[in-house]
């Protein structure tokens, strides 16, 4: 359902009312925010149960376990910040010019969310 407002939004704001840009970049940051910070704490009650169910553990793997946690968040806030800064491109600027910025911008991110798998 977000995906369809999300885009109708977008697709106005590309043909009919191009002044609501921030409206539909502001729409993109908030939502991933929100996402990220979801997943993060999801994560962070999952390994918490984890290690309060597994008393044997070592007090340090649960150390490393959220420090892993924090550097994951971390990284989709910054492949997060890359994709808005790409949309707002999109967004704002009708420049041919821009064209030379998107490949570097996305190769960024794409590097940033592999980062997210190692």
């Amino acid at each position: 359902i977000y995906f369809v407002s999300y885009a109708m939004l977008y697709v106005v704001q590309l043909h009919i009312l191009w002044h609501i840009f921030a409206v539909v970049i502001l729409c993109h940051a908030m939502f991933n925010i929100y996402c990220v910070t979801q997943f993060g704490s999801i994560l962070r009650r999952q390994y918490s149960y984890f290690a309060e169910s597994d008393r044997i553990a070592v007090d340090t793997t649960e150390d490393n376990m959220m420090a892993s946690v924090q550097i994951m968040g971390r990284l989709s806030l910054l492949a997060c910040l890359l994709s808005t800064l790409l949309l707002s491109l999109l967004t704002v600027c009708y420049h041919i010019h821009i064209i030379v910025y998107l490949p570097v911008i996305h190769c960024c991110s794409a590097c940033v969310l592999s980062l997210l798998f190692i």
